[in-house]
C-alpha cells in the first residue's frame, strides 16, 4: 500500500512536469516550486522507451494536499464529474483533505496538519487532469485537454 502511494505521488509529479514544460504556475494559495532539466541525458531503457532529449520543468517537490485542495475547489467544487476527490483521502489516516457540502455544492477542505504532505489516494487519471490544469493556467481551467487527452 505504502509503495502504491509514493508512486502515484511520483506519477503526478511527473504527470505535471511533462505538462508544464515552459508554463509558469500563477500566483496561487499554494504555489508550485519548479526546477529547470536542462540536461537529462536520459537513454532509452530496455522497452525503448524512455528517453528525454530537452530541456524540461518539474515539479521539485511532490503534490501537496494544500495544492490538490486548491485543484478541487476549482473543478471539482459543483458534482466532481471526474472522481477527483477519493473518500479514503477524508477517511483514512494518510489522507488529508475533507469534503463538505452536498452534491451540485461540494466544497475541499484541508485535514489539520496534513497542508504540506504528499497527497494521497489519486489516480492515474487525476494526475493527468491536474497536470492539463496547471498547463491551462489553473483557476477553472480544463481538466480535460492540453499535454493530455
Amino acid at each position: 500500500m505504502h509503495t502504491q502511494k509514493r508512486l502515484l505521488g511520483l506519477i503526478l509529479r511527473i504527470a505535471a512536469a511533462l505538462a508544464i514544460s515552459i508554463v509558469a504556475s500563477p500566483a496561487t494559495s499554494a504555489p508550485i516550486e519548479w526546477v529547470t532539466v536542462s540536461s537529462p541525458n536520459v537513454t532509452k531503457d530496455n522497452t525503448g522507451f524512455g528517453a528525454v532529449g530537452y530541456e524540461f520543468q518539474m515539479a521539485k517537490y511532490e503534490t501537496t494536499n494544500a495544492q490538490y485542495v486548491e485543484f478541487l475547489n476549482a473543478v471539482a467544487d459543483k458534482e466532481d464529474v471526474h472522481g477527483l476527490y477519493n473518500a479514503d483521502m477524508t477517511n483514512s489516516a494518510h489522507g488529508g483533505i475533507a469534503r463538505q457540502g452536498a452534491l451540485g455544492s461540494y466544497s475541499y477542505s484541508l485535514k489539520a496538519g496534513m497542508d504540506n504532505k504528499p497527497v494521497n489516494y489519486v489516480s492515474f487519471y487525476d494526475t493527468l487532469r491536474f497536470a492539463n490544469w496547471l498547463n491551462n493556467g489553473q483557476g477553472a481551467g480544463d481538466t480535460e485537454s492540453g499535454a493530455y487527452t
